[in-house]
């Protein structure tokens, strides 16, 4: 241990129970180490301890296993799998080949799955800084992670909790990971005692010591380290702390150190001596400060880093205006020797070489969405953009283009939109029609993610004219169509998007593009659902889902996984919903596919409230609501399904009014929701039906089938909800044959038949309802098993519907005590609470409740008095746990 390394005061309970793991995993074969293998979540502040702690670890158990580390670093877009490259030597030939070349498939998968599981004695892998990640890194330890259990390796994770928020990509790995085979240790800041202990052991006065540092490990030992002073203030004052160690560095150590600092990765020595930076004598004394230190293994050997990021950025932020030349001349020395094109741009764009920037970027992003890094594909591109002005017309165009695909396979539907509209701006004053239609083609395209199809199909149809006179019979004009297809799906016109799908798919398939064909056959697949041609419309898109997966058409592929979860939830095939939202999930979330990967998570949750679940299905439409990168679209769905959950269970108003919002028939619509696997409609008549208003439910019915013609199954529904209101279905007998069984089954009176075949689907709720609406012993029946779902609104009615009929000794529901509140809420004090939880604030909760500001305000105050914390993040976290 070096004199910079913080003495390990109040880290032994940490320390021992990675030890005994480690242990476990040692044990002989057979025994308990026999695939006893660990995931280790070690997040904590910049500083707090965790690669002290992970250092001391390997130095008690080196005897005992096999050590592997790597770390992220904080490059403007990181290399494909760059922490692996520190441990090239350790790994398999076979691996290190695959890392070497940046290749993300089975030979990396497998090898290092092999690997973690036959080695002779037990391997800890650790990753650091993984809120630095590349994307290819980040779907390693996802598929690493979900398997670590059943191998004698210890995966070791850390990164600083302050920049892992809930949207964090990192979230993606964690989410996949849990019972014992996840281990979260807690690092907190040393005490006042351990500081004191630190100052003494130092030979320093201990006053204002913990006040400067709140304990942080680091910080304590730089400022412990530096001349003695009266600097207080954090962090100018770990600052310089740091920085007086060089004031004294001959002038070719201090050289060393500041382009060091320059580098977020270990920089080579080789790049130093090209610089003239390097010589024996300067470099010992560089290492003598204690701030830099030598990696002993893999590729970084004979290189140079800072022990800690915060050092590096100390000595980096002293440079000044230095600094730009400097990262210039390690731009040099790097091209020289032939670095990785991602590199480059970090020193490019901070050196200001912009024609540099503009040359590499293309490549990199290149490298970076191959790898399925589609994050940092974007991030370079829009890097790119940044500098226009140096640009022709032509090449701004191509740039805007590349950064809207990217952005919109990461669900960054505004930045996409505003590349394209900047394209087609870009095309007109280019005279290029061809790339005018494009343009107009792809934005229509992005309304459709938004949800926004009246604004898409004018744009859609303009570039159909433009296309059908400058490219007749050509690709983009088949593009252009099955955009448009796409939006009269939305727009709920199912048989013109089955004609614009089919024109398209024709196209694409007399050019032979096979692409093209999978693009159009989601929608034409999609397109048949809920017609006569249903069981076409599916094995259409198992087609599309099968040409994508073959030819690795990432967004095609999901978006068929997408179609055919939404067919599952639309024939209430649960368990086949299930399946293809878990295997969509991984995929989308392996390949950065957010936008896909949320249509997925939603639903999901829908899966979990038709079996219900409604536990289940609220959490995960609150983890979902909690995001920050959701699409207008995206957040209207998820405010749906848990309003309706909420409107079922009893809720206020507020959750009432958000159904109420959305639909398709208002007389002067403001707002219209619509996706074809589910009707608006069809749950605001069921609200108002829920409430007792079965006259106003009845007249919306009439009126929704009065503008527009549903397809079969949500023809069911509407003619059920319509007799359930009293209101005779007009064409219900001869309607017969072609609704859905359930539904012509309680149609005809024969309520426990209609119950048992909702049984049978795994719908509770459903078979509630149809025994709600039979006599008497149905309805009691139906009574009990609404309690069972936690359905109080219907509940409520069946009771009322139970007294009409004279019945006696009705459940009246859990008593009075049973009811109360676990923290002593009243109804509204839970409801606000709950969107607390949900990360509202008070003018968001107003609008959700339909009440003024202040009075939202009033209640918060109330609850967090009442529950005795000191502000609502204390309350949300108290509510979750209660």
């Amino acid at each position: 241990m070096t004199s910079t390394d913080p003495p390990l005061l109040e880290r032994d309970e940490v320390l021992a129970q990675l030890r005994a793991r480690i242990g476990t995993l040692a044990a002989p074969a057979g025994g308990t180490g026999a695939a006893a293998g660990a995931c280790v979540l070690l997040a904590g502040a910049a500083g707090i301890g965790k690669t002290s702690v992970l250092q001391a670890l390997r130095r008690i158990t080196a005897g005992q296993a096999s050590w592997l580390w790597g770390s992220c670093e904080p490059l403007l877009a990181p290399p494909a799998l760059a922490p692996w490259f520190e441990m090239l030597d350790q790994l398999p030939a076979r691996v290190a080949a695959a890392v070497r070349a940046g290749q993300v498939g089975a030979e990396l998968y497998a090898g290092m799955l092999a690997m973690m599981g036959t080695a002779r004695r037990p391997i800890v892998l650790v990753i650091e800084d993984v809120q630095w990640a590349d994307g290819a890194t980040l779907d390693l330890l996802r598929y690493l992670g979900r398997r670590v259990a059943s191998t004698r390796t210890m995966l070791v994770l850390t990164w600083r909790e302050d920049e892992v928020g809930p949207t964090h990509p990192v979230q993606a790995v964690l989410s996949g990971l849990h019972g014992d085979a996840v281990l979260r240790p807690l690092l907190r800041p040393l005490s006042a005692a351990a500081v004191a202990l630190l100052a003494q052991r130092a030979g320093r006065s201990s006053k204002g010591l913990y006040q400067s540092t709140q304990g942080n490990p680091f910080f304590v030992t730089q400022l412990l380290a530096a001349v003695p002073g009266a600097a207080t203030a954090l962090p100018l004052a770990v600052r310089d702390a740091m920085l007086a160690r060089l004031v004294r560095l001959p002038a070719r150590a201090r050289r060393i150190l500041d382009l060091a600092s320059l580098s977020p990765v270990a920089l080579e020595r080789e790049v130093l001596l090209d610089l003239g930076a390097a010589d024996e004598t300067a470099w010992t004394q560089a290492m003598r400060c204690e701030l830099v230190v030598q990696p002993r293994t893999g590729h970084t050997e004979g290189s140079l880093r800072f022990v800690h990021e915060l050092a590096r950025l100390a000595v980096a932020s002293a440079l000044g205006d230095r600094a730009g030349a400097l990262h210039g001349e390690l731009f040099d020395a790097l091209q020289r020797r032939g670095a990785a094109a991602a590199r480059l741009v970090h020193h490019a764009e901070h050196g200001a070489r912009v024609d540099a920037v503009l040359a590499l970027v293309p490549q990199a992003a290149r490298e970076a969405a191959a790898a399925s890094a589609h994050r940092q594909a974007a991030a370079l591109y829009a890097l790119a953009l940044s500098h226009r002005t140096g640009m022709d017309a032509a090449n701004e165009l191509s740039i805007c283009e590349l950064h809207a695909d990217e952005c919109l396979l990461t669900n960054q539907l505004e930045a996409a939109r505003n590349s394209r509209e900047r394209a087609l701006t870009l095309a007109q004053a280019l005279g290029d029609e061809l790339a005018q239609a494009r343009q107009r083609r792809v934005i229509a395209r992005i309304h459709w993610l938004r949800g926004e199809p009246s604004e898409g199909m004018p744009l859609a149809r303009t570039a159909i004219e433009q296309l059908e006179r400058v490219a007749p019979g050509g690709r983009e004009l088949a593009m252009a169509h099955a955009t448009l297809a796409q939006l009269h799906l939305l727009a709920t016109d199912p048989r013109t998007a089955r004609e614009g799908a089919d024109t398209a798919l024709a196209i694409f398939e007399r050019l032979g593009d096979a692409e093209g064909r999978a693009y159009a056959l989601n929608t034409a697949g999609a397109a048949r659902l809920g017609s006569d041609d249903e069981a076409e419309g599916l094995a259409l898109l198992h087609q599309a889902l099968a040409m994508a997966l073959a030819q690795g058409l990432e967004e095609l592929a999901a978006r068929a996984y997408t179609n055919l979860a939404s067919a599952a939830i639309v024939g209430h095939r649960l368990s086949e919903l299930e399946r293809w939202c878990d295997e969509g999930i991984t995929y989308c979330e392996e390949r950065d596919l957010d936008t896909f990967a949320i249509h997925l998570a939603t639903r999901r949750a829908v899966c979990a409230l038709q079996r219900g679940a409604w536990d289940e299905a609220l959490k995960q439409l609150g983890l979902l609501l909690s995001r920050t990168d959701l699409s207008p679209l995206q957040r209207d769905q998820i405010e749906h399904w848990m309003a309706l959950l909420q409107v079922r269970r009893g809720g206020g108003q507020g959750y009432w009014g958000v159904l109420q919002a959305h639909g398709t028939y208002r007389a002067e619509p403001s707002h219209v929701l619509r996706l074809w696997y589910f009707d608006a409609d069809l749950h605001r008549i069921e609200s108002l039906w829920l409430r007792g208003d079965d006259a106003r439910a009845a007249e919306l019915a009439r009126s929704v089938l009065a503008s527009r013609t549903p397809d079969r199954r949500r023809l069911s529904m509407f003619r059920v909800w319509q007799q359930r209101c009293g209101d005779a279905p007009v064409g219900a007998c001869t309607e017969a044959a072609t609704l859905e069984p359930a539904c012509t089954l309680e149609l005809g009176g024969r309520h426990r038949d209609a119950a048992d075949a909702w049984a049978a689907l795994g719908c509770p709720y459903e078979q509630a309802l149809a025994l709600a609406c039979g006599g008497e012993a149905d309805q009691r029946e139906a009574l009990e098993r609404l309690q069972a779902l936690g359905a109080q609104a219907a509940a409520q009615r069946v009771r009322r519907q139970l007294a009409h009929l004279g019945a006696k000794a009705i459940a009246r529901g859990p008593y009075r005590h049973a009811r109360r509140d676990p923290l002593g809420l009243t109804a509204r004090e839970r409801e606000v609470a709950e969107l607390i939880v949900l990360g509202l604030s008070n003018r968001e909760i107003a609008a959700r409740l339909v009440r003024s500001e202040r009075t939202v305000e009033k209640h918060v105050a109330a609850l967090i008095s009442k529950l005795g914390v000191a502000d609502r993040h204390e309350a949300a976290s108290l509510v979750r746990g209660g």
